[in-house]
């Protein structure tokens, strides 16, 4: 074992004394200064009595940063203060490649020379792993914000190759360490792992972050590359190599609430698919239409189409998905009730998608945006202040509108019966005539715009006693109190109204 950290420390003290930074060099100094102090070796120069005491070399880590900080107080960012501070770093860094590569390619004889769990090594100090990790800090805390493109790529490989010393410690404490103590150390080892790595990341150096994080298996971060990189492939390979890989990927998608990539990604095997996409209720009918379980699909389609409330071309798809699907699926066991309703949204979604622009432009929506609108909105846009060119087909529309509400179940009378009257209370404000109704006989109702819809509604086939108020519940409405402020010219209107309806009846038109 002696003799093993001998050689690392030979290792160390030939790059150090080749290094061309003043740090170091002050370093070299101050330590041969302290040995010379404490063995009176007063014949030797201070750098000599440094390296002829190889065996306490470890103090000069401590050196090396004590001089940092002493020059770090300066707050100076002038290029050779920046050079020497990073001539600095990088001579730690290259002792640590030394010995990690002699580590590396002298494995079986550095086993022996350990020899097992509980035994030590001069570079097993936390120490010395915070020394390095004070390195890194140096170099992208201090140096990289003050070089150029090409001068902050070579702090980059020297971060990274800190980087991989520290974790490389930490791996080789662990190996030593015995199950019920290395906990605490493990959780230590996973947080720096990421503390060290994740900046890789965020200054978009991928190749070297990539590299990182699957050499210490921070698989969490590997997803998070792939995903940033949009390399789905990379992700199948991981997932192919590394047992549990797969798991991360699943937990880190589904946290971030990024179910399709997941799905598109593949890189789970067909049980684990089947749970996922059951499990999720957005999800589950693709698992069913794999499955040829047509029905379930569609009754699950139909569940989130009738849900979606956000965007109406994503309710149309829907909706529209689950009708393929039911029409698919075995007709004894398929219920025709969701293939009524269904076509009933649709054709909501359809009077919605052919408003026109300028009642989208007064009800601030925007096609491609626009969230799916209930038929009861839908009824008060076609009728309401939003569309000032209301005309027969407008109101033709509301009605249809108005069969589908008689059609849902959901919808109380009442409010059926108030939307009726809505409808044609506003359709009867939009005649000027009516607010003349002392300068015109009872026959210019044929020139309203009242009369005009319920004859369009009529020649259509509708019902119109079904689908136009009694004259009663017109004439009782509030709003006539506001309109007609004379009680003369309510009773004209009164009168003007009825002769209409009966004039419809007289031409076999049921209203009452």
């Amino acid at each position: 074992g002696k003799t093993l950290q001998h050689l690392e420390k030979c290792l160390a003290a030939r790059v150090l004394c080749k290094s061309d930074s003043d740090i170091i060099k002050q370093a070299i100094n101050r330590t041969g200064v302290a040995l010379q102090n404490q063995n009176n070796e007063n014949n030797l120069s201070a750098a000599d009595v440094t390296f002829s005491n190889i065996n306490s070399l470890g103090l000069i880590f401590k050196n090396i940063v004590n001089v940092q900080n002493s020059v770090l107080t300066k707050k100076t960012t002038n290029d050779d203060f920046i050079q020497d501070l990073f001539l600095s770093v990088e001579a730690v860094q290259q002792i640590f490649i030394s010995i990690m590569t002699w580590r590396e390619e002298s494995k079986l004889l550095y086993d022996k020379a350990i020899g097992g769990k509980g035994n030590d090594t001069w570079l097993d100090g936390d120490d010395i792993r915070t020394a390095l990790v004070g390195q890194y800090d140096i170099a992208m805390e201090t140096v990289l914000p003050n070089v150029d493109e090409e001068g902050k790529y070579e702090v980059f490989l020297v971060a990274a190759s800190l980087t991989d010393s520290v974790l490389k410690l930490y791996l080789d404490v662990l190996a030593r360490t015995s199950v019920s103590e290395c906990a605490v150390l493990r959780t230590e080892y996973e947080r720096r792992r990421a503390t060290l790595i994740e900046p890789f990341l965020a200054h978009k150096v991928y190749p070297l972050a990539f590299t990182l994080a699957e050499t210490f298996h921070h698989f969490t971060l590997l997803v998070r590359l792939c995903d940033r990189c949009n390399d789905m492939a990379k992700l199948r390979a991981l997932s192919v190599r590394y047992p549990g890989f797969a798991d991360v990927a699943y937990k880190w998608f589904m946290e971030e609430g990024k179910e399709a990539k997941l799905l598109t990604a593949n890189i789970m095997d067909h049980g684990k698919l089947s749970d996922f996409l059951m499990s999720n209720e957005k999800l589950q009918w693709i698992h069913q239409l794999g499955n040829k379980n047509y029905g379930d699909a569609g009754n699950t389609l139909f569940k989130l189409g009738k849900a979606e409330d956000e965007l109406l071309s994503r309710k149309k798809t829907l909706l529209s998905m689950a009708k393929l699907a039911l029409l698919a699926a075995d007709t004894e066991t398929c219920e025709p009730e969701p293939l009524q309703v269904i076509n009933r949204e649709l054709e909501t979604i359809t009077y919605q998608e052919r408003m026109k622009p300028e009642m989208l432009d007064n009800a601030g929506l925007v096609v491609d945006r626009m969230a799916p609108l209930s038929t009861t909105q839908l009824i008060h846009l076609y009728t309401g202040d939003d569309n000032p060119g209301l005309d027969d087909l407008d109101v033709k529309k509301a009605l249809d509108l108005l069969q589908n509400v008689a059609e849902d179940d959901t919808i109380s009378d009442e409010e059926f019966e108030r939307l009726r009257l809505d409808i044609w209370v506003s359709v009867i404000r939009r005649d000027s005539w009516w607010g003349h109704c002392t300068h015109y006989s009872p026959d210019q109702i044929h020139d309203t715009l009242f009369y005009r819809a319920v004859i369009l509604a009529y020649n259509s086939g509708m019902l119109i006693s079904h689908f136009l108020p009694r004259a009663k519940e017109i004439l009782d409405h509030e709003t006539w109190r506001e309109v007609f402020k004379d009680e003369k010219h309510v009773q004209q209107f009164e009168y003007i109204l009825r002769s209409g309806y009966e004039q419809m009846r007289e031409m076999g038109i049921d209203c009452q």
